[in-house]
């Protein structure tokens, strides 16, 4: 739990009044493989001791997104450079985690890779600071690190990058999405993105959709106002370039 979610640490009498999940991993009877077990009933099952983090960290986000009630949920990176927002979305392979934990390393505060949360009452956006998890593709991007064996994603890696913290900021404050492709070789111009683009893209990346409030169409119409670009890269040098001079051409402009 502390290589992913060390800074969501809470002592058990801080929090009295808090609803507790406790899990158990146990091997099983004939240590075949481990067990996830709640409230002594079991809720998964893997084959190596090399996947309980993946395995762990999976599990713990599902439920967390499960339980939210009063907060929307953005499948999305985010990073805060200078005082900007920069939403950073993307589908599993697009290099969405590898940019996010590259610009955190690099000058911007690191809010999470993977999950955003958006507070409507309070008009602010939430950080979820698990450690980013990078795949096979972006171990030769960063220093070596204990290797994962995800059953899905295959072997994986965790970093938390210094500028990590349970942050928040104004939603005004968010003045660009980019939605990031790798690609292996070349180079692809990246394009700005229509607000109608852009919301049908968001759209994706809500949990949970629209089913169970409508604030939720909302988030979406809003956040499609911020001016919005696709960037294909392959260099991570290149594309911290390509995102600070968007970021000089279209923050007077953003959502306000």
């Amino acid at each position: 739990m502390d290589t992913v979610f060390g800074l969501f640490r809470v002592e058990p009498d801080a929090a009295p009044d808090a609803t507790h999940l406790h899990l158990d991993i146990r091997q099983t009877h004939d240590d075949s493989g481990w067990t996830f077990t709640a409230f002594e009933q079991p809720i998964y099952s893997i084959q190596h001791e090399r996947q309980i983090v993946p395995a762990t960290e999976s599990l713990v986000t599902h439920l967390f997104t499960r339980l939210q009630r009063s907060l929307f949920v953005l499948h999305t990176g985010l990073v805060e450079w200078n005082g900007h927002g920069i939403l950073i979305p993307g589908e599993r392979g697009s290099g969405k985690s590898t940019l996010t934990l590259w610009l955190a390393r690099n000058g911007a505060r690191y809010f999470g890779d993977d999950l955003i949360l958006f507070d409507f009452q309070a008009e602010r956006v939430i950080a979820f600071p698990k450690a980013a998890t990078l795949k096979q593709g972006s171990f030769p991007c960063y220093e070596e690190a204990p290797t994962y064996e995800d059953p899905v994603r295959g072997p994986v890696r965790y970093f938390l990058p210094e500028s990590a913290g349970l942050h928040d900021m104004p939603l005004a404050n968010l003045k660009l999405i980019v939605f990031p492709q790798y690609i292996a070789v070349g180079a692809k111009p990246s394009h700005e993105l229509s607000e109608g683009w852009s919301a049908l893209a968001l759209v994706q990346q809500l949990f949970g959709g629209f089913d169970w409030d409508d604030r939720g169409l909302s988030l979406i119409a809003r956040l499609s106002k911020i001016p919005a670009r696709v960037l294909p890269y392959s260099d991570l040098h290149q594309a911290q370039r390509q995102i600070t001079e968007a970021l000089e051409t279209e923050a007077p402009h953003a959502l306000s």
